[in-house]
């Protein structure tokens, strides 16, 4: 069955993508203790508001996937589906960081289930585990929405706590759930178990809810958006005192960090809808070339960090990098977000592109649909 795409979602999803590129070019010089107290001031701040990257994108997919299945789902053609667009991409391009970028591996297979080959695509691993477990995921959930209002609310406030528990406590979950499961577990074992879906399941929750209430949401943020850009600004700060913690010689105990963070998760989900809002309403230029990032974004996080290192390797034939961190940062994260959709669009022109790379040629289509396979 068609339905049509979610506008607004796509202007997210290339938000979120663009986070994650500040986080791994600007992120590391911001947090790096080489860098100057005035460069760590802005690029931190910068670095702040990238945080909720993963949780967004994960929001997403509890949206759209309960979106597209939310009349049923077709089994073996869901699982096909992720196993020739999804995992196809994520084992080729693992191969092209261990082979090409000299990544090195104990063993291959570990390091595609733990997603350990180089250090962003472990959110792929958390995204395997999610399909796998999706079907009942969603048979729950369906469940779970013939309930109350009253009964889901206090659901939600409940799954809320536990997650600040599960979050504060992940270290010791890790080792204890590993043990649990595998008995004598090794370092790669423990990996598998950090990375589970259950760490994020919060904002898979939130997907959810906009799935089944799409409406609903969108005239509830429109007419709080005051509010929503407020609260927003509030945890933003509160986020960024917790990262220049060193800086401001401070020890905030990590309930008080976990839960700031949760916040400012969940309200970042809830201003870059207001914000995809305002956007596809009125900038109709600027949303059209996020919907190009959007459309690439999924091979674009595959590879930018491929991307990254070789713009970086020509940027330092150039540049030596001295005091000003800010510099080679920014120049870095501009270049990447121009290259990482041209790359894309160049590698959509090969044959059987979406199925090794991840990534389909764009092209601009009036009425988008989603069809549930």
């Amino acid at each position: 069955m068609k339905k049509k795409v979610i506008e607004e979602l796509e202007i997210v999803r290339a938000i979120a993508f663009i986070f994650i590129l500040i986080q791994h070019t600007i992120g590391g010089y911001s947090i790096s203790p080489d860098a100057p107290l005035n460069n760590a001031v802005i690029l931190r701040f910068i670095y702040s508001i990238s945080r909720a990257g993963v949780p967004i994108f994960i929001f997403i997919s509890g949206l759209s996937l309960c979106y597209t299945y939310s009349e049923g789902i077709n089994i073996s053609r869901f699982y096909k589906k992720r196993l020739m667009t999804i995992m196809l991409p994520y084992i080729f391009c693992t191969l092209i960081y261990i082979y090409v970028f000299g990544k090195k591996v104990d063993n291959i297979l570990i390091s595609l289930i733990t997603g350990n080959t180089i250090y962003h695509l472990w959110y792929i691993g958390t995204c395997i585990q999610l399909y796998l477990l999706f079907p009942i995921i969603l048979y729950l959930l369906n469940k779970l929405g013939e309930r109350s209002t009253k009964f889901n609310i206090s659901f939600i406030a409940i799954f809320i706590l536990i997650n600040i528990v599960l979050i504060t406590n992940k270290a010791f979950i890790d080792n204890w759930g590993s043990q649990l499961i595998f008995n004598k577990p090794n370092f790669h074992l423990k990996e598998f178990i950090s990375i589970s879906p259950l760490f994020y399941s919060l904002y898979f929750l939130l997907g959810y809810y906009f799935s089944r209430y799409l409406k609903a949401f969108k005239k509830y943020i429109s007419a709080f958006k005051i509010y929503i850009v407020l609260i927003f600004i509030i945890f933003l700060i509160i986020n960024y005192i917790t990262i220049m913690q060193d800086k401001l010689n401070i020890n905030l105990n990590a309930y008080i960090i976990n839960v700031s963070r949760i916040c400012f998760n969940l309200a970042s989900v809830l201003f870059l809808f207001l914000l995809s809002l305002y956007l596809v309403k009125n900038k109709k230029k600027l949303t059209s070339i996020l919907k190009i990032i959007s459309h690439y974004s999924f091979g674009a996080y595959l590879l930018h960090v491929a991307v990254i290192e070789v713009l970086a390797g020509v940027l330092y034939t150039f540049y030596k990098l001295k005091n000003d961190y800010i510099f080679p940062s920014v120049t870095l994260f501009i270049l990447a977000l121009i290259f990482c959709p041209i790359f894309c669009h160049f590698l959509s022109k090969l044959p059987f592109s979406k199925y090794v790379f991840g990534v389909s040629t764009y092209r601009v289509i009036q009425d988008k649909f989603v069809k549930s396979k």
